[in-house]
């Protein structure tokens, strides 16, 4: 056949990185399920996913691609149109997830990776009517299944997203959530009927915080506004969602929302509850007025990772609620386990001695010349602090030491001196972490705060910042389902650059 391409393996999509024509000539031949693409491209230009997907529905017989669907544990069920929209389903997903994969050619000259993840997941999440509207605003066609109708909204109208970035040089990226379970109905109702108050998806952003930014605006920066000693992530949230269109956007439709579940919640009550609710709910409203967005919870400063943002006055109250409680625990969905789990990874000095383990050292504050510095205590005797290990002791801050507890997880040992580790804080006091695994001997490398040693960073090793990234954070809250609000459990994950 004049222009056949050489054969892909379809099942290999997701893993094998960019498709130009010179790689794919290189690929080796013992793939099970090969598409001939019919269009010869250039010899750099990328092949779209769609590209394949549409060849593999000609192509592939129904069990190839039902053997292809259990590879992946997907349902197998469904006539062949199905089958294949599940499996593009499937790749589209794994697309977005992956850092090394290249997406179809119009989004992925204008889109970076994150953008496209977030706004594919916004999209997913929007009813079939919702998206219509939202072509008919920019006078698009309607037409289609919902896939269709997101491809067709990230391609022809999302430049702005990507200019606006570039216009404002923002250095933090938006991250987006993956709805992992949803409660029972029975957990629904124990939940209502108890003072526990959850943020709706909506009301709240995910981002992802660099290295050397302060979540919140300093001492110094709030004395000297015009001589920030670090760029804020507040304040830069706070500016993009006022003056780009996509965070205008986002802004309406928190407090569209914010409305519907307001609705919805006070629906859910017996007339006491709701009256109660009510009254709570205006007060939100009052506070609209001179409220700003601003994120729920802190990273120290060196710290990279996930940070969460409210977006209005009633998910600023019910995250800080949340945070505080901080009791999540596996996958248990019953009410007393609501709140949130945050997960941490590390590269840490030496090698340590036990797979993983429990750290329950308390943490308070010592006064150092002219200000309040973080410390640990690990003699027992609740008067001897350490700032790091080896310094002579200090007395804490009278009523400052509060029990502290950390979980450890080795992942992997890295050259001999250093490993890899988990970190899940059972409780959220400053430098927790970091004091931590200094106590145990082991500090998290370029600490140069709670480790002598490392006063002279290492370059090599994460541009010499403190390898330490906030890398999942799981979280519950209500997620609009079908006109309703359904509590789930949802996450979200930021891969560490170390």
């Amino acid at each position: 056949m004049r222009g056949l391409h050489p054969l892909v393996c379809v099942s290999c999509i997701a893993t094998a990185g960019a498709f130009t024509r010179s790689n794919i000539q290189a690929m080796d031949e013992r793939h099970c399920f090969r598409v001939a693409l019919r269009a010869s491209p250039p010899q750099d230009e990328e092949i779209g996913v769609g590209t394949l997907i549409s060849q593999a529905y000609s192509i592939l017989t129904v069990d190839q691609l039902r053997d292809l669907l259990r590879k992946n544990g997907a349902k197998v069920s469904g006539n062949k149109r199905e089958l294949v929209d599940r499996l593009e389903g499937q790749m589209m997903q794994l697309q977005h997830e992956s850092p090394n994969i290249v997406r179809p050619n119009k989004i992925s000259r204008r889109l970076s990776n994150a953008d496209q993840h977030f706004l594919f997941q916004k999209y997913m999440q929007m009813t079939l009517n919702e998206l219509k509207d939202m072509l008919r605003e920019r006078s698009l066609k309607v037409s289609g299944r919902k896939k269709e109708l997101v491809h067709r909204l990230m391609t022809g109208e999302l430049a702005a997203f990507s200019d606006s970035r570039a216009e404002s040089n923002l250095e933090w990226i938006m991250l987006a959530s993956q709805t992992m379970t949803f409660a029972s109905d029975d957990d629904t109702d124990a939940i209502a009927r108890t003072d526990i108050e959850m943020p709706f998806l909506s009301g709240i952003m995910f981002v992802n915080k660099p290295p050397g930014w302060a979540t919140l605006p300093t001492k110094q920066q709030l004395d000297d506004p015009n001589n920030a000693t670090y760029p804020c992530l507040s304040d830069s949230v706070k500016k993009w969602l006022g003056v780009s269109k996509d965070g205008q956007e986002m802004m309406k439709r928190a407090l569209d929302d914010e409305q519907r579940f307001f609705s919805f919640y006070s629906s859910q009550l017996d007339e006491k509850q709701r009256k109660k609710w009510d009254r709570k709910a205006e007060k939100m409203q009052e506070k609209l007025e001179t409220f700003e967005p601003r994120p729920c919870h802190r990273l120290d400063i060196d710290t990279s990772g996930i940070v969460c943002v409210a977006l209005t006055p009633y998910a600023l109250r019910s995250c800080n609620m949340l945070f505080e409680r901080k009791s999540l625990g596996g996958a248990d969905d019953s009410p007393s386990s609501v709140g949130v789990q945050k997960r941490y990874v590390a590269i840490v000095d030496g090698e340590l001695d036990e797979e993983q383990g429990l750290v329950e050292y308390p943490i308070g504050k010592v006064f150092v010349d002219t200000h309040n510095e973080w410390a640990c205590e690990v003699s027992g005797s609740e008067g001897a602090a350490f700032i790091r290990p080896g310094e002579p002791a200090r007395e804490f801050v009278p009523e400052s030491l509060r029990d502290a507890s950390t979980s450890y997880q080795v992942r992997d040992k890295l050259d001999g001196r250093r490993t890899k580790v988990e970190l899940m804080p059972h409780t959220g006091r400053g430098h927790q972490l970091r004091l931590h695994m200094a106590a145990l001997g082991h500090p998290i490398s370029n600490d140069a705060m709670h480790c002598e040693r490392n006063k002279e960073p290492d370059k090599d090793l994460n541009n010499g910042k403190l390898c330490l990234h906030a890398e999942r954070l799981l979280m519950d809250c209500w997620v609009p389902s079908d006109g309703v609000f359904q509590l789930s459990r949802v996450a979200v994950d930021s891969p560490p650059t170390f």
